[in-house]
């Protein structure tokens, strides 16, 4: 696991070839959330079971509000033999701090 910046992101992101895991609630994930990312909650007790499901060799960057969840999910992923797995230094708030891209829901 290799935590990285927001700018570090954005670039493996605009690469491709990357997923991207937001691991916060589904609450907070439907408020904000990175461009085409994926919610697997890191306090569901199924969030060991989805993770064990997802090609072990693919590429992730991990998310979560401030950085400590995701850094968590990323050392667990790392544990159960992923090889490429980056985390979001300071969460979705560092990322909005620097004005980076985001999906908002719309209300109405």
């Amino acid at each position: 696991m290799t935590t990285i910046s927001q700018k570090e992101a954005q670039e493996i992101i605009n690469k491709g070839g990357v997923a991207v895991i937001d691991v916060r609630t589904p609450e907070e994930y439907s408020s904000c959330r990175l461009d085409n990312s994926i919610n697997i909650d890191f306090l569901d007790k199924s969030f060991p079971a989805k993770i064990e499901s997802l090609n072990k060799n693919g590429k992730y960057l991990v998310y979560c509000g401030s950085g400590g969840r995701s850094a968590q999910a990323a050392k667990l992923m790392d544990q159960k033999g992923f090889s490429d797995v980056f985390n979001l230094e300071g969460g979705v708030m560092a990322w909005l701090e620097k004005g980076m891209p985001t999906i908002q829901k719309l209300t109405l």
